[in-house]
């Protein structure tokens, strides 16, 4: 890989007083959370409200500055305990900081099953925010039932001897 060097142009970045290709990663950064079997919402009355799985990343505003988008990639273990009709739930990945935005939403559609039992799923997703200002960025992914037929339970940091990860990447 080739780069710019004391120069500035449409395919370059400047970091400091370095100069970086565009697409260049400056920072990285990586946060982990280990599974645990009994993290286990049921759902009364609050379905469609988002929870926190409390795997989260935050990129400080010093780290943040020096780039043009944040890369977000994202893997996390969950467990569902079927509905009255199914086994379905929805996560997102919600930027908390600089402001509350959504960047992705996903659904996971299980089997039409009323049958007990756990269906596990590994929610994974890669998203790019380029919405960058001058605060620190903080990344959460959040998770919620929409209906009593859909998911009765949801075991959000599901199975003791899993890893979720999130990794943030700054990019010029």
């Amino acid at each position: 890989m080739s780069g710019i060097i004391d120069s500035v142009g449409s395919k370059s970045g400047i970091v400091g007083s370095d100069v970086y290709p565009a697409g260049h990663i400056v920072f990285v950064d990586q946060e982990t959370l280990a599974g645990s079997s009994s993290a286990l919402k049921t759902f009364s009355g609050d379905f469609g409200t988002y929870f926190d799985s409390g795997l989260e990343i935050s990129v400080s505003s010093a780290n943040a500055a020096k780039g043009s988008k944040i890369l977000i990639n994202y893997s996390h273990a969950f467990g569902i305990s079927n509905g009255t009709a199914s086994g379905q739930m929805h996560w997102k990945l919600y930027r908390t900081v600089p402001s509350g935005v959504s960047l992705e939403a996903k659904t996971y559609i299980g089997q039409q099953s009323t049958t007990a039992g756990v269906a596990r799923i590994t929610a994974t997703g890669s998203v790019i925010d380029e919405s960058l200002g001058s605060d620190i960025h903080t990344y959460k992914l959040q998770y919620t039932s929409s209906s009593a037929g859909e998911a009765s339970a949801i075991y959000y940091n599901w199975y003791a001897s899993s890893i979720n990860t999130i990794i943030a990447q700054v990019i010029v």
